[in-house]
């Protein structure tokens, strides 16, 4: 008993049909420029994406990209490359450490992970990796020790400032690389 429609109902349900659908045009904001909460937010978003993918920072200072973000949402202002790299990559940084603190504060059962090489600009880095006992893993620090003499007693001083930092009691274990000075580290 499903009659087929009559012309004037087909036009009818067309039209339904049209009025209902929304454009992607929907989804974009006015010319007028979002409030700040809204701006905080794309620029939270913007960093995490440009750390996360490795993006240079130079490659927001392309006339591309800014057209590229208005046709997006016209009231959104990018932020400058400069503003980028510093104000807001540093209260991303902060907020992530704060999580962090507040991870490693009641966590126990800890391990600490040092290892240490050679960067392509022939600078000795050491990374200071903590790993929970639910295993995730927070780089505690990456430290340039390019200017040190890497003996047993340097590196044992190292590792006891991550540990003093956190609370020595938290931690169960270190973990380092084959590295004869590392390995006599771990008695000193």
């Amino acid at each position: 008993d499903n009659p087929t429609p009559s012309g004037s109902q087909s036009v009818t349900l067309k039209k339904r049909k049209q009025n209902s659908t929304l454009y992607i045009d929907a989804y974009f904001d006015a010319k007028e420029a979002i409030d700040k909460d809204k701006e905080t937010k794309a620029n939270k978003s913007l960093i995490k994406w440009i750390v996360y993918s490795g993006i240079l920072f130079s490659a927001f200072d392309s006339p591309y990209f800014e057209d590229f973000i208005k046709m997006l949402n016209p009231g959104y202002n990018s932020p400058k490359r400069t503003t980028l790299a510093t104000s807001i990559l540093d209260a991303e940084a902060a907020n992530i450490l704060l999580k962090v603190e507040k991870e490693l504060f009641k966590a126990k059962n800890i391990t600490l992970c040092v290892d240490g090489w050679s960067s392509l600009l022939k600078q000795s880095i050491y990374a200071f990796v903590i790993i929970t006992n639910e295993r995730k893993q927070y780089i505690y620090s990456l430290q340039d020790f390019s200017k040190f003499f890497h003996t047993a007693s340097f590196n044992s001083e190292k590792m006891i400032e991550v540990l003093e930092n956190v609370g020595p009691e938290k931690f169960t274990a270190i973990i380092s690389n084959a590295e004869s000075s590392m390995v006599a580290a771990k008695y000193q």
